[in-house]
């Protein structure tokens, strides 16, 4: 927290410069109730990792290796009484879908408590070991398997709708494939139709975003595994070479040329190198590939969703925004 609050005194040195900065969170809630005078006061938007019920959350355990569901539940429910406007405006949740949950009993659970709706994601594959694969295959489970698999999966999805996986997965259709997303005006003079199309969806280095570790090491992003890292912040002076940036990055995305030629969903591709477990080996595989017949069958079921709710297209088009 000392580190926090430096870095903070730091940045609030540069308020006349025309840029208001704004802070935010993901925490586990341990220690919520010994810092939230202070996340309060600097106006923190927290997102809080909650996985459902005692049994939900007993994969997140403290240092001594007990569930830290009702410390976390404590903690949550002080800073909804201590602060409840902070609380109503600025909290929110997240669950990580697993084997000892569901997307019904997260949303349920949290929802019945809090009056809120979580995100629900999965399990990272990421850097997984070798020796873990089958514990880590045993754990895992699909977020949009699991609605559909509820029984009360129409009123579930109604409740979630922006989170809702199957929402969501008609969302990014509908944004990749429309044709009707543009995202600068630039973009409405140019027919990218005839255009050669980048191998993978891995953003160009900087281009979005700069991530700098508490140990100076400077990143793409924050999802990247540190051992990407592309230079460095010392206490005297910066390290980063652009030229060797660029030849790794050209090096890891085109190995996968070849394949993206062949993909159906090049062109939308979302896909992040630095992600993948066998980054930069030969002849990897991408396990996101994806041939006509199976583009064609996620179509159809788009389609039939759709059908289905057909009220969702106007709810989707003016209530969701991805980035």
């Amino acid at each position: 927290m000392p580190f926090i609050q430096k870095t903070i005194d730091y940045l609030n040195l540069f308020q006349d410069i025309g840029r208001i900065f704004q802070f935010s969170m993901t925490t586990n809630a341990m220690l919520l109730d010994r810092h939230i005078d202070y996340l309060v006061e600097k106006n923190f938007r927290l997102l809080i990792s909650l996985d459902g019920d005692e049994y939900a959350h007993s994969y997140r355990v403290d240092h001594s290796g007990k569930n830290s569901f009702h410390r976390v539940f404590r903690n949550i429910k002080m800073v909804r009484n201590k602060y409840p406007e902070y609380f109503d405006k600025m909290v929110s949740f997240i669950s990580i879908l697993h084997n000892r949950n569901s997307v019904e009993t997260s949303y349920q659970f949290i929802s019945d408590n809090f009056d809120k709706t979580p995100m629900i994601n999965p399990l990272s594959n990421l850097g997984v070991r070798k020796d873990k694969i089958d514990e880590f295959r045993a754990m895992f489970q699909n977020p949009l398997q699991s609605l559909i698999h509820s029984e009360k999966c129409e009123a579930i999805e109604a409740g979630m709708f922006g989170k809702s996986p199957r929402v969501l997965e008609f969302a990014r259709y509908l944004h990749r494939q429309s044709g009707n997303v543009f995202n600068n005006y630039n973009d409405l003079l140019v027919d990218y139709s005839d255009c050669d199309v980048l191998p993978t969806g891995t953003c160009t280095p900087f281009s979005k975003k700069l991530f700098i570790t508490v140990n100076g090491k400077i990143l793409p992003c924050e999802r990247i595994d540190h051992d990407f890292s592309m230079g460095h912040v010392y206490d005297d002076r910066v390290e980063l070479d652009c030229k060797k940036v660029a030849e790794k990055h050209n090096d890891f995305v085109f190995k996968f040329v070849e394949q993206c030629r062949h993909c159906a969903e090049s062109r939308q591709c979302s896909v992040c190198v630095y992600q993948k477990d066998g980054i930069g080996k030969e002849n990897e595989k991408c396990r996101s590939f994806c041939t006509q017949k199976e583009f064609d069958r996620k179509t159809a079921s788009i389609l039939d969703f759709l059908r289905d709710h057909p009220h969702y297209y106007e709810k989707v088009l003016n209530e969701i925004v991805l980035k």
